[in-house]
């Protein structure tokens, strides 16, 4: 999360604490982060997919995904800009 430049249009896996809202779900690096809605340190992922195999987990959970980050930017949905970034193409692992 220091340098996300870095990553931008590369496929990532990494370990946060998730939140699901509807068919959007959250990721953050701490669980203090996901606790006080800190939109600068999250990466959302849409799809019901993900939500729903979270949801059968755990509401909020820490967990491991994958897929494509994207920084926020401008590249994004508007709503997504004060985000980190966006997670396309999101897999929670086992």
């Amino acid at each position: 999360m220091a340098h996300p430049e870095k990553f931008d249009g590369r496929d990532v896996a990494f370990s946060a604490w998730a939140r699901t809202a509807g068919d959007v779900t959250l990721v953050f690096p701490t669980k203090e982060a996901m606790e006080d809605g800190e939109s600068v340190s999250s990466i959302v992922i849409y799809g019901n997919e993900t939500a729903s195999d979270l949801n059968q987990r755990n509401l909020d959970s820490r967990v491991v995904v994958k897929g494509k980050f994207y920084l926020a930017e401008g590249k994004v949905d508007p709503l997504d800009v004060e985000r980190l970034g966006v997670l396309r193409n999101a897999e929670v692992l086992p």
